[in-house]
This record gives C-alpha cells, sequence and structure tokens, in this order.
C-alpha cells in the first residue's frame, strides 16, 4: 500500500542519515580550549576515540535494510521466513539506541538555542514534555512487548493439565477493545500472521500508548504478566519520574549539582542579557561574541576555581607559598627557562663564587634554584578568551608573559594597514622579555589569542624586587636578552637583504625581458 511505501522510504531515510553523520563527524570540526580544529587529520583522529564506535553500532540497521525488503516481497508471494527471523529483524533496529549519547547532546545545544531567543523556563518546560514522550514512548514498545511475549509465571497445571500459553489474543490489548473496538482484533490476526500493514501497526501502536500514558487514568491488566509491568510503568514513570523533577528542583535549589548550578546561574545571567541585547537591537554578531563571553569567561569565573580565584583569595603569606607551586611547574617547563636558566655563562660562575669548580657548579644550581622561587611567586595569572590581543605592536609595556595553556598568534603590521601572521606560540612559549628588561618597551609585535588562554604575567616592578635582591640576576639575565636581540636583529637584516637580492633578480629578468 501507499502507507507501506511512505514508511518503508521513512526507514530507508533515517537508515542512512545515521551512515551520513558517520562521514559527517569524520569532517566536522570540534572545540577546544574555545577554538574550533578544522585540522582533518585531528578531526578523524577525535572522533574515532570519541563516538565512532557507538555511531558505527547505530548504523548497522542500514545492512538490514535490503534483507527487510526481500522479506516483505517474500511475504506478499506467501512464503514469508519463520517468524523467528522476522522478530529478530525487527529487533535489530534497536542498536540505534546507541545513537542516545550524541542526540542528548544534540538536545541541549538546541536546548541552549531555543533558550537563546525564547525564555529558558518555558525550553526547560518543553524539555521536559520531550522527555516524558520518549520515555512514554519506550513503555509503549516494553507494553506491547509484554504482551506478544508474556512472562510466564505458571507453576502448575489444573486437573493435570497444561495451563494454556498466553498469546496476543489473551491481553489487555485484545480484552480491552474487542467490544468498544472492532479494528482491534483484524489488527492483532494480522500481526500474529505475520502480514501487518503500517495502518495497522499505527492502531496498534496507538492503544499501546494510551496505556503507557495513562490516559484511561489506570494500568488495566488481564494477566500476572502485564501486572508486573503496570508496577514498574507506575513505579519508573509516575512516581520515578515525578521524584526526579523534585529532585532537580531541590538541587537546584540548593546549588547541590554543579552542572545544574553552572546551568542555573548562566541562564538567569544571560536571560537578562538577551532581554537587554533585544531591546536594544543589537546585531546577531556582536550578541553571539557576548554570549561567548559570558559562556568561556565569565561563567567560570563564577564556577570554577583557577589559578587566579587562589591569587585574589588568599591572605598574601598563603598566596606566595601556593602559587609558587603553581607557577613553578610552568616556569619549569617554559622556552624562558632554557633560554635564560639552562647553562649560566662562565662568567657568572665566576663572579657569583671563588671556590672549586665542583663546589661552583652547586652554588649556581644553589643559586638558579633560588631565582626559580623569587621569580614563580611574582607570576600572576591571566585568563584570555579566543581572538582577544594581549597587547599590541606600538604600545609601551614592560610585562614578561609565560603561555600555560592555549595557543597565540604573533603579528606583525604591514605598510598597507593590514596584519600579517608571522608565528604562532603555545604552551610554554614566552614573549616580552625584552621589555621587563628595559632594553625596549616598545611593542614591536601584537599577540592575538587563537583559543582560551591562561597566560602568566610578570610585571617589571615585581620583578625589580628580585633583582634588588640578587643584583646579579639581573646582569645575568640582560647579558642573555641582549644576545639574543642581537641574535634576531641580525637574522632580520639577512632576511632583508635576502629579499632585496631577490627583489633585484625579478627586476633584471624583468628588463631583459622573453629572449628569441
Amino acid at each position: 500500500t501507499f502507507a507501506e511505501v511512505v514508511h518503508m522510504i521513512y526507514r530507508l531515510l533515517v537508515d542512512l542519515i545515521f551512515v551520513a553523520d558517520i562521514y559527517v563527524n569524520m569532517r566536522t570540526g570540534y572545540h577546544k580550549l574555545g577554538a574550533v580544529v578544522m585540522d582533518k587529520q585531528l578531526i578523524e583522529r577525535h572522533y574515532t576515540r570519541n563516538g565512532f564506535a557507538t555511531d558505527l553500532i547505530a548504523a548497522i540497521p542500514m545492512v538490514m535494510f535490503p534483507i527487510t525488503i526481500a522479506f516483505s516481497f517474500s511475504c506478499s508471494y506467501n512464503a514469508c521466513p519463520p517468524q523467528t527471523v522476522r522478530y529478530l529483524m525487527n529487533y535489530v533496529r534497536l542498536l540505534q539506541l546507541f545513537k542516545m549519547p550524541t542526540a542528548m547532546h544534540t538536545l541541549n545545544l538546541i536546548q541552549e538555542n531555543i533558550a537563546d531567543q525564547t525564555d529558558t523556563l518555558i525550553t526547560s518546560l518543553a524539555t521536559l514534555l520531550v522527555f516524558f514522550v520518549i520515555l512514554t514512548h519506550f513503555f509503549t514498545c516494553a507494553w506491547f512487548l509484554v504482551m506478544v511475549y508474556p512472562i510466564n509465571f505458571q507453576v502448575s497445571t489444573i486437573d493435570g493439565k497444561p495451563m494454556k500459553d498466553l498469546t496476543l489474543m489473551d491481553s489487555w490489548l485484545f480484552y480491552a477493545n474487542y467490544e468498544t473496538d472492532p479494528s482491534i482484533e483484524p489488527c492483532i490476526q494480522s500481526f500474529m500472521e505475520g502480514k501487518i500493514s503500517f495502518q495497522e501497526t499505527f492502531i496498534l501502536y496507538l492503544n499501546c500508548f494510551y496505556w503507557a500514558s495513562s490516559a484511561n487514568d489506570a494500568y488495566t491488566t488481564q494477566n500476572t504478566s502485564e501486572k508486573f509491568v503496570a508496577i514498574l510503568a507506575q513505579i519508573l514513570v509516575e512516581n520515578g519520574f515525578m521524584a526526579f523533577i523534585l529532585a532537580n528542583i531541590i538541587s537546584s535549589l540548593e546549588e547541590y549539582s554543579r552542572s545544574r548550578k553552572q546551568f542555573v546561574i548562566y541562564r538567569s545571567k544571560i536571560d537578562a542579557v538577551n532581554h537587554f541585547m533585544r531591546n536594544e537591537s543589537f546585531p546577531n554578531e556582536v550578541k553571539d561574541h557576548v554570549r561567548e563571553y559570558y559562556k568561556y569567561v565569565w561563567l567560570p569565573q563564577q564556577i570554577d576555581f583557577t589559578e587566579a580565584n587562589l591569587h585574589e583569595e588568599l591572605p598574601h603569606y598563603l598566596r606566595t607559598e601556593v602559587m609558587a607551586l603553581i607557577t613553578r611547574k610552568v616556569l619549569l617547563t617554559s622556552k624562558f627557562m632554557s633560554d635564560y636558566f639552562h647553562k649560566p655563562s662562565d662568567d657568572l660562575i665566576m663572579r657569583t663564587t671563588t671556590k672549586g669548580r665542583s663546589d661552583r657548579d652547586n652554588s649556581t644550581k644553589a643559586t638558579t634554584t633560588q631565582w626559580i622561587r623569587l621569580i614563580s611567586e611574582k607570576l600572576i595569572p591571566r585568563f584570555f578568551i579566543a581572538q582577544q590581543y594581549v597587547m599590541k605592536q606600538g604600545d609601551i609595556g614592560t610585562e614578561l608573559y609565560i603561555i600555560k595553556q592555549g595557543k597565540v598568534a604573533v603579528e606583525i603590521d604591514m605598510a598597507d594597514g593590514t596584519s600579517k601572521v608571522v608565528a604562532e606560540m603555545g604552551p610554554g612559549s614566552y614573549f616580552g622579555d625584552i621589555a621587563l628588561l628595559g632594553l625596549n618597551t616598545k611593542r614591536t609585535a601584537s599577540i592575538r589569542s587563537i583559543t582560551n588562554c591562561i597566560i602568566f604575567e610578570l610585571k617589571q616592578e615585581d620583578m625589580q624586587k628580585v633583582w634588588e635582591l640578587d643584583p646579579t640576576l639581573r646582569v645575568y639575565m640582560e647579558a642573555v636578552a641582549k644576545k639574543q636581540f642581537s641574535r634576531t636583529k641580525s637574522d632580520k637584516e639577512k632576511d632583508k637583504e635576502m629579499e632585496k637580492e631577490k627583489e633585484k633578480a625579478e627586476s633584471k629578468g624583468k628588463e631583459a625581458g622573453p629572449s628569441g
């Protein structure tokens, strides 16, 4: 029939979507530290480790689809396969339930987007209704299943005769409707013969959904097997579901659940922000930027406990000790450490001690450890959202920065007014050391965050206190910085000379013109 063809096309489209989803996920970027990763190899590696296995299992019913069509044609010519085989083929589609975690994640994203455009309360009520419908659908299927395959609670016989095996004709579906709904009996008969149509399937489903939703105000039953399922429905659907609702309300009121607390705090804030932006007719692009700030910067500050919380909340005597422990690891694994303190010069060793070589080595090691401890106490954590400038070319500044987490781009202003990315830096990289030492306080490049970044800042006035405690440290750092600065300057001059020679060669080639 036409309805069966439509149903077959619908099932094919659903199965194709499950297969196509694997292809799309292999080419869909993912969020990391506030940025979208679009590298194909990284995407494939990330998806293979996170979700590919479950998506592959959920796509297996697509392989069974041609077999289902073959069974349908064979049944139309009275050559149906065994009933058990047909049932198993139908239940293969249950593998698509492996897609539930992905579906829940997608539902959360949809809920958040709808809440941004409407209201959090309305969205939460709609989500609750969706969950209720889904849960009722599951119990509808379970209810029909227990009527087709009833649980055998029969433990004895009557008058020596075996008890009758229950069938669908002995179920609630038949007895509750055979006098009032004449369409039920032929539908059941068609199902038992394996020739049920799409229309008949819908009639049976609608009656079972009526029972599962308790629209008749009572879970009526016909046998012990059905009573057992009705008890589960009463406990899980009504009592359990209502208890879940109350538990969430209490949890949000008491701020017991961290995720719920995060949702409540963010939604209460963003609803007010969304209302304000709608009244002021903000452009959609600006709205998105504001929401990103509140989600990725403001919300973690309200919820998460980070280095910044420690630095702001702890008293001085504890802050110095705790921050030193945190920043010491960052400092030791940074390029700043390897460039400045990995191998102190022999001149510095000779100036700091007049002892023997082994004693000088031990003394230098102790001196370096002391310097690291003093510097680590002065580092201040800073958080930067993606696409935020840490500094701009031409600004005056004396701070040193060490990247703990995230990625930044180094930009140079061009003569035509545009900017050019000349390098990228990640965890452990540093910049601003020349300005810290006062050798050149004018920033020579702009630093822009590519992802969300945690960057430790060292101010010149704080470093000055360290230099006052150990003047030899400044002498040593200036010597290293000047050497690196001169090396960088000479490299730039060489690059400029090479560019000039290249331009001269190109101009000579143009003047010579084509030969022949």
